[in-house]
């Protein structure tokens, strides 16, 4: 090991053991090392000797490694020695007091030579070294009561620099927007140092806020505003934070008797400037070291409480701002809604009379068998047009919710035959070949039965309609979970994959040529969906282009009552 990598260590442990052991080590590895029982001889010694390292176990009487790492931290003259901490506690409680005292590493006990070389060496080649063996930086320590009045003096400012960061933290929990957290900061703030006002101004929209405490002249308040103002990173066509204003009963006639005293803090929060905290002493009584470190410190807490604040401010103005605008949206919808039932509903009373009209003119025998034709097609476009406005009507009024649903326990097998029935001669004219497999102990559905009858229809005539002649259709049901699935099977026409993810959608129709001569509104699967959802169930179609469909539901189980 030559020279420059040779180090002088400190070795600080009341157990003489460990220190011979250490010792041996170092020294091993070229080392001078020094020794301490204590934490007191250690105190003596970093002053005398000035090493380059210092190596402390926690746990020694009268001063533990805890505190002699955060004095000789707190110290401006030793700060800047590598403080290596030892402890046979793995608790992270204890690394953590650990790093909170100023500790550069922890090496938990027991550990072995290789260990503590690794630890040493990064130590030392983190940390410049600019010791001067022998030279002494002051007089040193040479009561025990003196070094424990240090250490009590670095935690009492320690305990004095927590309170005031949790007192300004717990003002984020109380205050309502930017305005009270800034009041509330500047607040406290005037009563841990002489001010007679401050102000927070930040960079992004030129917003400030000052508190006055006593009679102020205007002067003192521009030259705080320019103090700040100036310092602000302002880009072209932003403008300057507005000059700070105080309540008229703050003002003072009276030209101060000296020029005011400025401080100026930045604010930072994630490590971007976002604005200043100024104060102004009207006294003339500049602010000394320990009052800007004060600044300093509430600075730093005051950005992040600040930061939140206005956070926290744009997102409950956003969600205001939704709110309205669903708002707003939920009232179109129901005017829309509503005209939609009163067109459909004013429309469905002279279509139904023409149709009826229609009926009564096709009984006439002696009309020619070409107008008896034509009539015949309006008719049939009649009754297509007064399906759609029923459906429209229909789904209209479920969305409004203002159709009512009824659950009661209802048993699938009686609505599904009565379906079947009414669907039988569209199937024996088509040739198809319809089956099913309903368990005998499938339990009863929550739903109201008229509209499972509504949904079974859907699904089994789109069935029939969609599957060519000689095809087969089959439902069937099974439990699952809490609710009970029906599927309809068919090997009809098949659907695209970008047909499948629209085919719940009002007004879909499959733009095929096969598919030419097929009636329908386009609504009814809409319909089957907003039934299916407001029962609490939902709704699933799988289908492969010319093999066929699957369209079907989960359903709620009806709980036997208790």
């Amino acid at each position: 090991m030559d020279a420059s990598t040779r180090a002088r260590i400190l070795v600080a442990d009341d157990s003489p053991l460990i220190l011979d052991m250490v010792r041996q080590v170092l020294e091993a590895a070229g080392h001078t090392v020094l020794t301490a029982p204590d934490g007191l001889a250690a105190i003596n010694m970093v002053l005398r000797e000035r090493p380059d390292l210092i190596i402390s176990d926690v746990e020694m009487p009268e001063m533990t490694g805890l505190q002699l790492c955060r004095l000789l931290k707190g110290d401006p003259r030793t700060r800047g020695i590598p403080f290596l901490i030892l402890s046979a506690h793995k608790e992270q409680y204890e690394q953590f007091w650990g790093r909170e005292s100023g500790a550069d590493d922890y090496l938990p006990k027991p550990f072995g030579p290789p260990a503590l070389l690794e630890r040493v060496q990064a130590l030392l080649a983190r940390f410049p070294r600019h010791s001067e063996p022998g030279k002494a930086i002051e007089l040193p320590v040479t009561t025990r009561i003196e070094a424990l009045e240090k250490v009590n003096a670095s935690l009492e400012r320690r305990l004095f620099e927590q309170t005031i960061i949790h007192g300004i933290s717990t003002i984020a929990a109380t205050a309502s927007g930017e305005r009270d957290t800034a009041r509330a900061v500047l607040e406290r703030l005037s009563r841990l140092v002489e001010l007679t006002a401050g102000a927070f101004a930040f960079a992004k929209g030129g917003t400030s806020y000052v508190l006055v405490r006593g009679p102020v002249h205007p002067r003192t308040l521009q030259r705080l505003h320019a103090a700040i103002v100036t310092r602000l990173p302002l880009s072209d066509g932003e403008l300057a934070a507005p000059a700070l204003v105080a309540g008229a009963e703050y003002i003072s006639e009276r030209h101060p008797d000296s020029e005011p005293a400025i401080a100026v803090q930045p604010l930072q929060a994630a490590g971007h400037p976002v604005g200043f905290l100024g104060v102004a002493r009207a006294s003339g009584r500049d602010f000394d070291e320990p009052e800007r470190e004060l600044l300093d410190l509430v600075a730093g807490q005051a950005a992040l409480v600040l930061e939140n604040a206005r956070l926290v401010e744009a997102e409950r103005a956003h969600a205001q701002a939704l709110a309205e605008q669903n708002d707003e949206l939920r009232r179109l919808n129901r005017t829309i809604t509503d005209l939609i039932a009163t067109v459909t509903h004013d429309l469905r009373t002279p279509l139904t009379s023409v149709i009826g009209y229609l009926e009564f003119v096709l009984e006439d025998t002696k009309l020619q068998e070409e107008t008896a034709e034509f009539v015949q097609i309006a008719r049939r476009n009649g009754e297509r047009m007064l399906q759609m406005i029923n459906d429209i009507l229909d789904l209209s009024r479920l969305e409004a919710r203002r159709t009512p649903i009824t659950p009661s326990p209802v048993p699938l097998s009686p609505i599904l035959e009565e379906v079947v029935t009414l669907l039988r001669p569209d199937l024996d004219a088509k040739r198809q070949v319809y089956s099913e497999e309903i368990p005998a102990d499938l339990p009863a559905l929550m739903v109201d039965p008229d509209r499972l009858h509504q949904v079974l229809l859907n699904f089994l005539g789109n069935a029939s309609k969609y599957t060519p002649e000689g095809g087969r259709i089959r439902a069937s049901a099974r439990v699952e979970g809490d609710r009970v699935r029906i599927a309809i099977q068919d090997t009809g026409m098949g659907l695209s994959k970008e047909d499948l993810r629209q085919v719940f959608g009002k007004f879909f129709r499959a733009q095929r040529p096969e598919m030419t001569g097929v009636t329908g509104t386009g609504l009814g699967l809409a319909i089957v969906k907003t039934v299916v959802e407001l029962h609490g169930g939902e709704v699933f179609a799988e289908s492969r282009l010319n093999e066929g469909s699957t369209f079907g539901c989960l359903l709620p189980i009806a709980r036997a009552p208790r």
